[in-house]
């Protein structure tokens, strides 16, 4: 009899231990919101990022001799352009922000991260003399150049390795320490051939709550792990989370459902989902969620939209890069933002 029921408690375990790897999170009531409104268009440049600061937007282009400009809103003008294009000295390959963008605008300032250099960049956005120019923030540390999806504060950096001998799903660096600590996918994901591509994920990170937020691209979920890497929490937003595997690798002909991007703030983190049947975007969600995991808003979005977004907590507006073909098969690129209240 006491087989039967240690053998009982032991089927009842496992159960339970499969169960809590992960909790879904129904998305069915969120709120559509109506039609942007326009602040920029764009039919000769193309932007694909973009971070807002009081009545300034700071841009990032493709195919320009600039990677960055500065427009004012209040006279959609640009009022400063940063980051030379080129391979010679001071020059630059392509700009990308931090995820934690709202961290470096508290402080006035934008950070950047190049190809070409093992440099990480800043601007200023203050009235000094050298606002909007490029300055040296900090060498690329050698253990994790190059990396994607940095988020960086005074004592960490939190990013992922770039290549497909890189099978980790992302790493803690201690800018004290010098310290790299290697986190690994979770034990329930299937076996892929190459983990960094099908598995790659969205970072961002909270330094005051020492929480950070990984968001998978071709998977619908989300895990938050505290800052020693242990993963507390695994969300899914929808019953079928991850695409059909075949040989290894993830099959998404037929589209599939994750996380284009993640902007966090001080209290929440906002994260853009896609819907993708037949390789096109057939539903965007922007989620709010604080730094426990728990669900505090949803909203669907119009399509086509550039992964690159903001938020303005305060105007409590998303601002993102929409992609437009008028009926003159002109294409264009608009910054539009949605009010959330």
């Amino acid at each position: 009899m006491r087989k039967i029921l240690l053998l009982f408690l032991i089927i009842w375990l496992s159960s339970c231990s499969k169960k809590s790897d992960y909790s879904y999170v129904d998305l069915s009531n969120a709120r559509i919101l109506p039609n942007p409104q326009r602040l920029l268009r764009f039919s000769d440049k193309y932007p694909f990022d973009i971070a807002i600061k009081d009545s300034l937007a700071v841009m990032l282009f493709s195919k320009e001799d600039t990677c960055g400009a500065v427009y004012n809103l209040n006279t959609q003008k640009p009022v400063g352009y940063f980051g030379v294009v080129g391979n010679g000295p001071g020059e630059i390959t392509r700009l990308n922000f931090i995820t934690n963008k709202n961290y470096a605008l508290i402080k006035n300032a934008l950070y950047f991260t190049d190809t070409n250099r093992r440099q990480l960049l800043s601007i200023s956005l203050g009235t000094e003399k050298n606002q909007f120019v490029l300055n040296n923030l900090m060498d690329y540390p050698g253990s994790i150049f190059a990396s994607t999806n940095l988020n960086i504060v005074d004592d960490w950096i939190i990013g992922r390795k770039i290549g497909m001998q890189e099978q980790q799903m992302f790493y803690i660096y201690d800018r004290n320490t010098q310290n790299l600590r290697w986190i690994e996918y979770p034990s329930f994901m299937p076996s892929v051939r190459d983990k960094n591509y099908d598995y790659a994920s969205r970072l961002a990170f909270n330094a005051s709550k020492e929480k950070i937020i990984a968001g998978m691209y071709f998977a619908d979920m989300v895990h938050l792990y505290n800052i020693q890497g242990e993963r507390k929490k695994t969300i899914c937003f929808s019953e079928k989370w991850l695409p059909e595997i075949q040989k290894e690798r993830l099959i998404t002909f037929d589209g599939c459902s994750g996380i284009l991007g993640l902007y966090p703030t001080e209290k929440y983190c906002y994260l853009l989902r896609v819907e993708e049947k037949n390789l096109k975007a057939n539903k965007i969600h922007l989620i709010k969620i604080d730094w426990n995991g728990n669900l505090v808003a949803s909203y669907v979005l119009a399509n086509n939209f550039e992964s690159g977004f903001c938020v303005d907590e305060e105007l409590n507006r998303v601002y993102l890069i929409q992609n437009t073909l008028a009926e003159n098969d002109v294409e264009y690129y608009d910054v539009v933002y949605y009010d959330l209240n």
